[in-house]
Order: structure tokens, then C-alpha cells, then sequence
């Protein structure tokens, strides 16, 4: 756990999605934000509407540093309505932690 109390993603490999049910989005979100420490190497994160292969409304890369750090990255997100899934997907992102994400 985080020093927020929030539950932490780690142990994140390549490869790795994280799903979250029934998000509102009765507020069209323009952007998301997320708080992570960075793996030794470049992570890409994107965000699918309901599956892996959904349309992807958020996407960003974090660089790699060595410096353990919590990062705070901020990402243009695409309109979305209704109530949908959000598939959380990890490339390159051995090492990283992902503490928490919100879209604004």
C-alpha cells in the first residue's frame, strides 16, 4: 500500500492489464492522470474501453530512470460517455508501480 492507503499495481511485467468494471463517465473526461514510479526502462500505459483490444482513449509513455521516485504523468484522453470498462495495458513496464490513475 501506498502512503495514501491506496493499493498498489506491482510486479508490472510486459504484457500486463489491470481491468476495472462499470467507470461513469457522465463527466467527459479531457485528460488522465496517473502516479507511478518508473520501471529501468521505458513503460507505455494505455487505457481500452472493455477489452485489450478496445479503442484506446488514454495512452502515454514514461520515460526509464533508476531514481525510484513517484512520478506524477498527466495525458490527453478521447470523449467517452456512458458506462464502460477500462483495460489498463503495460508495455516495456518491468519494474514500474502504479499507485493510482484518475480521469479529469
Amino acid at each position: 500500500r501506498s502512503a495514501g492507503g491506496n493499493e498498489l499495481l506491482h510486479r508490472i511485467a510486459a504484457g500486463d492489464c489491470a481491468t476495472y468494471k462499470y467507470l461513469d463517465f457522465s463527466s467527459t473526461p479531457k485528460r488522465l492522470r496517473l502516479r507511478l514510479q518508473p520501471a529501468h526502462e521505458p513503460v507505455t500505459i494505455s487505457f481500452h474501453l472493455n477489452f485489450p483490444w478496445g479503442p484506446t482513449i488514454a495512452s502515454t509513455v514514461v520515460p526509464a530512470s533508476d531514481n525510484k521516485a513517484w512520478r506524477e504523468v498527466v495525458c490527453d484522453a478521447k470523449t467517452v460517455t456512458g458506462v464502460h470498462g477500462v483495460v489498463v495495458r503495460f508495455r516495456g513496464a518491468a519494474g514500474a508501480v502504479l499507485d493510482w490513475w484518475q480521469f479529469e
